[in-house]
């Protein structure tokens, strides 16, 4: 079996759309960082599973050899933590490594598991547009809300219509 992996992320989707306001998709290599990483971590994952793992980017509409998967992977929109954490690195005095989100710093947990903002929904919404001709057969979730907000609303309308 392969696997094929096409790597999208809120943050690129917005950058794609001020480059590129007639609407297609910029070239792959502006995302190659996040592709490092996720190929990074496939290599780690590909010796614990009994069967062969490949990845390469491809464009949502390519198609893909038989008996390959298409894996989306969509990073949250922003969080109240992220705005936390822009504010926080913006002051005079840090040190350059805190972040507000540790237990020392945020004792209450109010960062622990953060919402979407307005401006986090809106790009999960955006993100409708570029999920609209796609039909997952599985949508995997991570628990923390901002990433569940964040995928239910950028595949609203596959999950409403099973």
């Amino acid at each position: 079996k392969h696997l094929t992996v096409r790597a999208c992320t809120v943050g690129f989707l917005d950058a794609m759309k001020r480059k590129h306001s007639h609407g297609d998709h910029p070239p792959l290599h502006e995302n190659v960082g996040e592709l490092e990483g996720l190929l990074a971590c496939g290599i780690k994952v590909q010796a614990l599973l009994p069967f062969e793992v490949s990845c390469r980017a491809v464009r949502d509409e390519e198609a893909i050899p038989d008996g390959s998967k298409k894996v989306h992977f969509i990073r949250h929109g922003q969080g109240h933590h992220n705005v936390a954490q822009k504010e926080w690195r913006s002051k005079a005095d840090w040190d350059g490594k805190t972040e507000p989100y540790t237990p020392d710093n945020d004792p209450d947990g109010k960062y622990m598991d953060a919402l979407l903002t307005d401006v986090g929904e809106g790009q999960a919404k955006d993100l409708q547009t570029r999920t609209s001709c796609l039909r997952p057969d599985l949508l995997v979730l991570s628990p923390m809300r901002r990433a569940t907000q964040t995928g239910l609303m950028a595949f609203e309308a596959q999950v409403k219509s099973g």
